[in-house]
C-alpha cells in the first residue's frame, strides 16, 4: 500500500510539473510587409535601320517591278517591350515611316515605299503570357519626307499577357524594304524615320 502511495505521489509530481511547463509555453504573431512599387512600360529598339545599296536603273519603270532591299546587319533585328506597370492592361506597339529624302534634293527626288516585318520569333516570361506579332506586317511610307504614313501594329498584348519583358526577333532577311519607282530620283543616300509608338489600349465599353 506504501509502495502505491508512493508511486501516486510520484505520478502527481510529474502531471504537476508537465502542466507547469505547459502553462509556461507563449504563442505570439508578427506580421511581414514587403512594398512592390510599380515599374514602366518601356521600348526599346535599334537606333538605326540600314539597308543594301541599290543601283539607279531599279527606281525607273523600266525595271518591271519595285526594288527590294534588306538590311545590312549581321546580326537579328530585335524589338523588345518591358511591361513592369503591374497593370495587366496589355499594350501595343505601332509604326509610322515617312517618305524617304536625299540631303540637298529636291521634293521631286523623295522615294517612297513599303518597309516589310515577316516571320517574328517571340519570346516572353511564360508561354501563357507570350504577346503576339502577325506573321507579315507592312508599314507605307508618307508621300514625302517628314510626311508619315498610316500607324501600323507590329507587336501587342491583350490583357493579362504581355508582362515583364517580351521580345520580337526578326531574323535576315525578315526586315526588307519595297521601293517604289521615281524616275526624279538622285544617287545619294537617302534617309527616312520611323516613329515607334508604345501605349496602352484603351479600355473596351460594354453596350
Amino acid at each position: 500500500m506504501k509502495i502505491w502511495n508512493n508511486v501516486l505521489t510520484w505520478l502527481a509530481l510529474l502531471i504537476s510539473l508537465f502542466a507547469g511547463s505547459a502553462s509556461a509555453v507563449q504563442a505570439a504573431a508578427s506580421n511581414l510587409e514587403v512594398p512592390v512599387d510599380p515599374g514602366q512600360l518601356e521600348l526599346n529598339v535599334p537606333g538605326t535601320l540600314r539597308f543594301f545599296p541599290i543601283n539607279m536603273a531599279s527606281l525607273y519603270p523600266s525595271a518591271g517591278a519595285p526594288r527590294v532591299t534588306y538590311l545590312t546587319l549581321g546580326l537579328d533585328f530585335t524589338i523588345s517591350v518591358n511591361d513592369y506597370t503591374g497593370k495587366h492592361a496589355g499594350w501595343q506597339l505601332q509604326a509610322a515611316m515617312t517618305g524617304l529624302s536625299a540631303s540637298n534634293a529636291p521634293v521631286a527626288s523623295d522615294v517612297t515605299g513599303d518597309l516589310y516585318f515577316s516571320n517574328p520569333d517571340i519570346t516572353s516570361e511564360l508561354p501563357e503570357t507570350r504577346a503576339t506579332s502577325p506573321k507579315l506586317t507592312k508599314i507605307p511610307t508618307g508621300d514625302a519626307r517628314q510626311e508619315f504614313g498610316p500607324q501600323v501594329t507590329l507587336f501587342s498584348a491583350p490583357p493579362d499577357t504581355g508582362v515583364g519583358k517580351n521580345a520580337a526577333i526578326f531574323g535576315l532577311p525578315d526586315v526588307r524594304l519595297a521601293l517604289n519607282f521615281n524616275v526624279y530620283a538622285v544617287p545619294r543616300r537617302y534617309s527616312g524615320t520611323i516613329k515607334w509608338t508604345l501605349s496602352q489600349p484603351l479600355p473596351t465599353t460594354e453596350n
